[in-house]
């Protein structure tokens, strides 16, 4: 019937089931004839039946029966997620302070026991308060529950093991009377032990309800059942009254193997199978008794003979069944065969063609209704509103904010999987950017928009704690928008509002208000003497300037393009320095550098910096074995201080008492510049500084640079710069130096 439920509605089975109909009958005809030839296979075809019918039993009862009451409590906490905090907070807090949960938590029991039919009762014991809460009632004290005396040495019994007793719990309504019961007791929290247990859950299965199921699986008035415990305790069926068949029965539990006995009954011989202990994973002995008259066993050679009936009447059948359906089913079975192989994975299955075109029509409408709003998001984000046509996504009465979400573990997908399946998924639309982002369009209502940006942050923050911070997501907010034509602003400020993790580190939430108002630098920083300090092995200054940059960028809200900036300029110091005293190979080379240098946050990025930094140094001061090393940087010093002056070689051998031949190969030995490229240089660099910040002319800058003509002045800038000095100080707005980092 089954089959024929399931493919009542195909044309072809249709056809075929009318012809198998007719060979069932020509079977029938023909089974008494065959069902002689069995008898000789009778004995063997018991034993296979026997054992076949004990471990169904078995299975049933420790696979599918038992286990489904070991997991009550993932059942509770799948069906109704609530119960979860109801037992957390009974289990941590005075029930009084909160006395409705009781009732609430109660009534939850109740339900999670309708749900899971032969469940007799269901019981909390919390140790704190010493209440108890069951299915059906509240209990202030143990000494007012049915179950006191189990109660009482509940800590003895064996946890997360079924074990059969006699329960005082009854329904409502009824007198108190005593139940057979397999109860199975956890600990709370789940697993706990020792000094951790805070309470018991026990579950009561109710015996006459696994009787009764396991009777269904046997022929009704036909087969007997019995189970007998691990201690030779009774626990379904009903012994002998013979002393010595009783004593047979428990012989059954300790035998190796299972097997079968032929026994003289009342009326007839009786077949009684045996599935011992060592064969059950909860130790019980299985034994059914049915009289040999219920086996109607066939053998091999019978059931042949009835394959070549079925298959000599079955084929003419469908040969038939083909030839008249051919012309009526082939082209809807072309249909369907292209739908299973296009869609199949897609659509729910079922052996009903046109059902199955109708789910694949209906599969493809809600796939393309799908694309068409996803295209039309991804169009609003990227600001081209026109590009795509379809059903608007903002209504009269509804707001909207963009918000993008960054995922640090994990993927976009699935992120997207995690949030599909939270139940307390907030009204939105979103899309996929990349591997790793997303754009969310929430929607808010007009009456919530003052609070709508608050209410997204709190609702992506509840759904953080529901993954238990697994995926490490951040997100940056735009601002909520009224119309359609705005959403690419709000999608824009999201991304500039993501930008700040650089800034604030870790997994954040960052809203676009929060750093609109952020300034730019107001002091212009010393790289020069960052990059003196560098050449010069100056540990204590680099490590003064790392500081203070480090400083700056966390007391002073600076826009993250500043910053960005602010690294870069850094960086080109240290490249910079990196080409010219050819530290590539023993440092870091300057590509690598560059490429390197830009980490998750600031302050990962600082670190490595300095680190960079303080190498170069120490490199420096362990290959300067030169005695006049000081000497050089003295006079460098010097001469970055008296530019404006006439500097020659004559005046630097002064200042050194040595010769100016031989100061000029100290300068290319030990700062690998010569010495009228090194004049010429910082007289640059120093005229570019002054041309950024100031009001001083370019003829002033030059005088003030050591420059008495101009035109040499600004050909040498231009070929430093590629530009003149008037060209260099239009492109640069003026900035002013004010933070000093000693070289």
């Amino acid at each position: 019937m089954g089959v024929m439920a399931k493919y009542k509605n195909s044309y072809l089975v249709r056809l075929l089931m009318s012809y198998i109909l007719l060979a069932v009958v020509m079977i029938g005809l023909f089974g008494g004839i065959l069902y002689t030839r069995a008898n000789q296979t009778v004995v063997k075809e018991m034993s296979q039946s026997s054992s076949r019918s004990l471990e169904s039993i078995r299975d049933y009862t420790e696979k599918q029966f038992l286990p489904k009451f070991e997991d009550t409590y993932k059942l509770m906490a799948t069906v109704m997620p609530e119960m979860l905090k109801e037992i957390a907070y009974l289990l941590d807090y005075p029930y009084r302070d909160n006395s409705y949960i009781i009732m609430t938590f109660n009534q939850h029991l109740k339900l999670a026991s309708l749900a899971n039919p032969g469940t007799q009762n269901i019981t909390f014991y919390y140790l704190k308060d010493n209440i108890i809460v069951d299915s059906n009632y509240f209990y202030e004290s143990p000494e007012r529950s049915p179950d006191q005396t189990f109660l009482d040495g509940i800590r003895n019994v064996p946890v997360q093991q079924w074990f059969f007793r006699m329960s005082g719990a009854t329904d409502e309504g009824q007198d108190a009377e005593l139940r057979r019961v397999l109860t199975y007791v956890s600990t709370l929290p789940q697993r706990a032990v020792g000094e951790q247990v805070k309470g018991y859950m026990y579950v009561d299965v109710d015996m006459d309800y696994l009787e009764s199921t396991l009777k269904n699986m046997l022929a009704p008035q036909l087969e007997t059942l019995t189970v007998i415990g691990p201690n030779q305790q009774l626990l379904l069926g009903s012994l002998p009254n013979e002393e010595a068949a009783v004593k047979a029965i428990q012989r059954y539990s300790t035998e190796p193997a299972a097997g079968f006995e032929i026994k003289k009954g009342k009326a007839n011989r009786e077949v009684v199978s045996y599935l011992p202990e060592s064969f059950s994973s909860v130790g019980w002995t299985y034994v059914v008794k049915k009289p040999m008259n219920a086996f109607f066993l066939s053998a091999n050679a019978f059931k042949l003979d009835i394959i070549r009936g079925c298959i000599a009447l079955l084929a003419l059948g469908v040969l038939i069944a083909l030839v008249v359906s051919q012309r009526f089913y082939l082209p809807v079975k072309k249909i369907v065969a292209y739908i299973r192989k296009q869609h199949g994975q897609m659509l729910p299955q079922t052996s009903n063609e046109y059902k199955m075109i109708d789910n694949a029509l209906q599969t493809l409408d809600r796939n393309l209704i799908y694309q068409m709003k996803t295209r039309r998001l991804y169009d609003l984000l990227h600001g081209n509103p026109d590009a795509s046509k379809g059903a608007g996504l903002l209504h009269g009465d509804s707001h909207c904010v963009v918000a993008v979400v960054r995922t640090e573990r994990g993927s976009s997908d699935e992120f997207q999987r995690c949030y599909e399946w939270w139940p307390k998924a907030h009204a939105c639309d979103y899309v996929a950017l990349n591997g790793k982002d997303l754009a969310f369009l929430f929607y808010v209502y007009q009456e919530e928009a003052s609070e709508g940006l608050a209410q997204v942050q709190a609702h992506l923050a509840e759904f953080d704690s529901a993954l238990n911070h697994e995926l490490a997501f951040s997100v940056g907010l735009g601002t909520i928008v009224t119309a359609e034509a705005d959403i690419h602003h709000s999608f824009k400020q999201a991304l500039q509002a993501l930008k700040y993790t650089f800034l604030f580190g870790g997994t954040r939430m960052i809203a676009y208000e929060d750093i609109a108002r952020r300034q730019g630098m107001q002091d212009k920083m010393p790289y020069d003497q960052y990059q003196n300090a560098l050449r010069a092995g100056n540990v204590e200054a680099l490590e003064r300037f790392i500081n203070e940059f480090a400083g700056l960028v966390e007391r002073t809200p600076l826009q993250i393009e500043i910053v960005e900036f602010e690294l870069v300029q850094l960086v080109s110091r240290l490249s910079e320095v990196i080409i010219d005293l050819d530290l590539h190979e023993a440092v870091i080379s300057s590509s690598d550098l560059l490429e390197r240098y830009r980490k998750s946050t600031i302050d990962e990025t600082l670190e490595w910096l300095r680190e960079i930094s303080l190498h170069i140094a120490e490199h420096l001061r362990s290959r300067s074995d030169n005695p006049h090393s000081a000497v050089i940087h003295r006079l460098k010093a010097y001469i970055d201080a008296h530019l404006d002056e006439d500097i020659s070689l004559d005046i630097l051998s002064r200042q050194a008492a040595l010769s100016a031949s031989y100061i000029s190969s100290l300068f290319g030995e030990i700062l690998h510049v010569s010495f009228s490229e090194y004049l010429t240089g910082a007289r640059i660099k120093k005229a570019a500084e002054l041309l950024t910040g100031g009001t001083m002319s370019v003829t002033e800058i030059a005088a003030a640079v050591g420059y008495r003509n101009i035109q040499y002045f600004c050909r040498k800038f231009k070929e430093a710069y590629g530009v003149t000095p008037t060209q260099y100080r239009n492109s640069r707005p003026g900035d002013s130096g004010l933070l000093a980092v000693e070289g």
